[in-house]
This record gives C-alpha cells, sequence and structure tokens, in this order.
C-alpha cells in the first residue's frame, strides 16, 4: 500500500489539468525509494485509468511547468525525477 502526496505548488497550479497532478503524485510515490520513477506510460494509464495519449499531455504539461524531469538511460529506459 502506498500514498500519493501532491505537493502545495502543483495542487495549486491551475495551468494544469487535475490528472497531471494526480499522475505527478503517482511519480513521487513510486520515486521514494531510488529518488526517481522507471514506470512507463502502460502503467500509468492502466492504473489511472486513461488513455496512453492522456498521459503523454499530462507528462508534457509537468515537464513543461518544470514539475518534473525526465532522461533516457541508454536510449532506452526513462527515468523521471
Amino acid at each position: 500500500m502506498y500514498y500519493i502526496i501532491i505537493t502545495h505548488s502543483v495542487y495549486a497550479d491551475n495551468t494544469i489539468p487535475d490528472g497531471a497532478k494526480v499522475l505527478y503524485g503517482l511519480i513521487l510515490s513510486l520515486s521514494q525509494k531510488d529518488g526517481w520513477c522507471y514506470a512507463d506510460n502502460d502503467y500509468f494509464s492502466t492504473t489511472l485509468n486513461k488513455e496512453p495519449r492522456t498521459i503523454q499531455l499530462y507528462l508534457s504539461k509537468l515537464k513543461e511547468r518544470k514539475y518534473i524531469h525526465v532522461d533516457l538511460i541508454e536510449n532506452r529506459i526513462r527515468r523521471i525525477t
């Protein structure tokens, strides 16, 4: 069992959809062990019951507002911090 916590700055940001805020909380929760999240869009889509395209939009909005940073490791593994 895990909790999803959303920082106040993200919660109060009216420029991003509410679903992106929940995704942000999920990313934070999954990042607690190692400091980053390796989950793919299929996992997010299934967990949040959203279409993959919606997840892509949410991630783009979070990156645009600089709430997350995405790196590719060896051009195949995505790391979200």
